[in-house]
């Protein structure tokens, strides 16, 4: 559902006013992604071209969407971002993750920009604020880090006698700060 969302305001934001198809060459939508390839058929990407294909956007025929797959690699991001600079897409879809929008950032300050699943987009500078994000960039981000807190206080009311709890992430994710859980 979210997919869909972001494919339906990617296309407002970019052809608000413009039918499907008039345009001399189809808008290219360069897809930046830290996923494999096989991406492409999941379920958010399915419903994010099922989102273009309801406002009269059809891959191959009257828009273009140039992906970029990192296969895992965070250190080819940058690379691919600037490629699809250089391929002067219309926008850059970054699709998941606070590393990817930030290589995309890093490679453009013209080119609008969608992110996906970004954490602390604010602190990080990917936006000035979530409400009116300014610059090139705006989308959805991943508020686990805000809601971890709450997250903690209703399991230890739902098992009052719970004394530890683990926590695994990335250490690599800019999002998270680089302080010690107690």
């Amino acid at each position: 559902m979210k997919a869909a969302l972001i494919g339906l305001s990617l296309v407002l934001w970019m052809f608000s006013g413009v039918p499907a198809g008039s345009a001399e060459r189809p808008p290219q939508v360069g897809i930046l992604s830290p996923l494999p390839s096989a991406a492409v058929s999941s379920p958010p990407f399915e419903a994010f071209r099922a989102g273009l294909r309801e406002l009269g956007y059809d891959e191959g025929r009257n828009i273009r969407l140039v992906y970029r797959w990192a296969d895992g690699s965070g250190e080819r991001l940058a690379g691919f971002a600037s490629e699809l600079v250089r391929l002067k897409v219309d926008v850059l879809l970054t699709a998941p993750g606070t590393l990817t929008a930030l290589a995309a950032l890093k490679a453009t300050a013209t080119i609008p920009i969608i992110f996906v699943g970004v954490g602390d987009a604010v602190g990080l500078g990917i936006v000035e604020h979530l409400a009116h994000p300014g610059g090139n960039a705006t989308g959805l981000v991943n508020e686990s880090q805000d809601s971890a807190g709450k997250q903690l206080e209703i399991l230890t009311e739902a098992l009052p006698r719970l004394s530890r709890a683990g926590v695994l992430w990335r250490p690599s994710n800019p999002s998270y700060p680089d302080t010690p859980i107690r």
